[in-house]
Parts: structure tokens; sequence; C-alpha cells
């Protein structure tokens, strides 16, 4: 089960079931970490670590590191990203290092990029160094 899909080589948001969802004004204090599918519409103050994939609701608020699968991103990460795939709606505020990047028209990221595919619709903004690495299909995320 993915929440990322390619279908004519675009990245599609398919609906699918979460295994974990947090509410819009629930506040977790501490690290979230676990598997399976995740959609955050409250507030993270820590770090997140989710197995499969993350999405960020409009109202959801990361205030820490991501490291996940894959995510959508239409709320707010204060922190660092690493990841496989991101779109990106909303905002990042931190380091980001993907294999595939999407920045949506409403997508903000201020932060160096590090990914090797990266896809900017008009009004899609950035701030910070982009950096394309060589294609790798063993790209280690933990650097």
């Amino acid at each position: 089960m993915a929440i990322l899909s390619r279908a004519s080589n675009n990245i599609d948001r398919e609906e699918k079931s979460f295994s974990t969802i947090i509410a819009e004004g629930f506040i977790i204090n501490g690290n979230l970490i676990g598997a399976g599918y995740t959609r955050i519409d409250g507030t993270i103050e820590g770090d997140v670590a989710i197995d499969e994939g993350i999405v960020l609701g409009e109202s959801g608020v990361i205030n820490g590191d991501v490291r996940t699968h894959e995510i959508i991103v239409h709320g707010v990460v204060n922190g660092d990203v690493n990841t496989q795939e991101i779109i990106v709606h909303g905002r990042v505020n931190g380091h980001l290092r993907a294999k595939n990047l999407e920045i949506k028209k409403s997508g903000k990221i201020k932060g160096s990029i590090f990914t090797q595919k990266v896809k900017i619709e008009p009004g899609g903004k950035y701030n910070g160094l982009l950096s394309m690495e060589v294609e790798d299909d063993n790209l280690n995320l933990d650097e």
C-alpha cells in the first residue's frame, strides 16, 4: 500500500487507510516512532520516524526531524526530512534529502536540498542549496 504512486510518470496521492491518525488539536510532546502509514493533523514536538509513509495535513505541524519512506506535506515541518519521495504543498524549514522531490505551487522549502530528481511547479519556492546527486538505487539516506 503506497500513498504515493507512479502513474504516467507523475506522483499522485492515493486514498489509503492509515494505521495511525493524530487529529487536529492533539499535541504529542516526544518522539513518534511506528510502522505503517500515519496521518498527522495535530502537532508533534519531537522527531518522527514512520517506516512506510506520512501525510501531514494542512493543520499538521512537526517540530523535529522526520524519517520515512514517503511523505506528503500540506502543513509545516520545522526540522530535517530524510525520505525516498516527498511532495510539498506546505512548508519545510530544514534540510531535505530525498530521491524524488516535488514542490507544488503552494510549496515552500527553506534549507538545503539533496535529491536525484526534482519537479517544481510554477509558484513553488525553495531558498537554499540544491544539490542533484548521481543516480543510485542504493542512495544512503543516513549521510
